[in-house]
């Protein structure tokens, strides 16, 4: 059972290496968006389970937790966590391969920076250094590479209430899809170092489920509802409202917000949504543009997927992935 001891998000805030030594804060955001899309990336390409990337970007955001950024370089980091999580996750991928995905992935827009790997001296010296680096993460963490993810209880509600098995043209296939893609993007902020997988799932299957609406704006759930919801789900109203807030905080400046503002749909916190769904005897304090990204989603169940890929092109358009 993992050591690891969650933090709320004033103190990650208030105690962040890498802003301590003299990182900004919108800066340190994006070099953490950066070493995350790396792991995705790469990962995918090399085939490693998604379970097993969400480890490896977990395993990054649990060490620069206590780590500089402006000390270790982000993304010979994010390299040996993935090694790590492939290994751990009982789907390793050999070293050498992992560093030329990595660098195929970091220089895609300028294969000319991308490192000698041919030349057996540049690449054993690159395979020191991450085999370094993952000695710096194992001493780091204390060896505790027990991490769990939030894909295990996803998958669970969603097969207990049978949704997997859905078909193309059911009204809840997009609560699958986009609870799913919610998780995926959760993986950018520092979630998985405030609360346990499972309240992260709930976020996510409650936010799809608002958002999970057809062409004629006629909303189809299937969660739980009021007080049966927080109990079967082992979620607190101020948790759920505070991860959903953190979720939706990814897609501020993505299309699905862009969308809304130039509708002038307004973006109210995911409390009065909550409040008119479970009652307002439930729910406590805390945000989230919950029903306005319903709104905002043009009643498509389809949006959260839509919207996965425009955040992964903003993180492109601020700059190339590099030291």
């Amino acid at each position: 059972m993992s050591k690891f001891k969650f933090r709320t998000l004033e103190e990650l805030r208030n105690h962040n290496p890498s802003v301590r030594d003299g990182l900004e804060p919108d800066k340190e955001r994006m070099w953490r968006r950066q070493y995350c899309k790396l792991i995705q990336d790469a990962g995918v390409n090399l085939r490693v389970p998604q379970w097993g990337i969400a480890v490896g970007i977990t395993l990054c955001h649990r060490f620069f937790a206590v780590k500089s950024m402006k000390r270790n370089d982000r993304f010979l980091i994010a390299t040996a966590c993935l090694f790590l999580a492939a290994k751990v996750e009982e789907a390793p991928r050999l070293l050498k391969n992992v560093i030329g995905e990595v660098e195929r992935v970091r220089h895609s827009k300028d294969p000319s920076k991308q490192r000698d790997l041919e030349d057996p001296a540049k690449m054993e010296r690159y395979r020191e250094e991450v085999l370094q680096a993952e000695r710096a993460v194992l001493y780091t963490l204390g060896f505790d590479l027990d991490v769990q993810h939030p894909y295990t209880m996803l998958l669970e509600w969603l097969g207990k209430e049978r949704l997997l098995d859905e078909p193309a043209t059911s009204p809840f296939k997009p609560l699958v899809q986009n609870s799913w893609n919610l998780v995926n993007d959760s993986l950018r902020t520092t979630l998985c170092l405030q609360f346990p997988p499972p309240k992260i799932a709930a976020a996510a299957l409650w936010l799809a489920d608002v958002m999970n609406t057809d062409d004629e704006g006629r909303h189809h759930s299937r969660m739980p509802q009021g007080r049966s919801f927080f109990e079967q789900l082992q979620i607190k109203p101020d948790e759920l409202t505070s991860i959903a807030d953190q979720m939706l905080s990814e897609y501020e400046n993505s299309k699905l917000r862009q969308l809304a503002v130039a509708q002038g749909v307004p973006l109210p916190q995911a409390k009065a949504e909550a409040e008119a769904r479970f009652g307002p005897s439930h729910i406590g304090a805390g945000g989230a543009g919950a029903a306005g990204a319903r709104a905002a989603a043009g009643g498509r169940g389809g949006a959260i997927k839509a919207e996965a890929g425009a955040v992964k092109m903003e993180v492109e358009e601020e700059g190339e992935v590099k030291d």
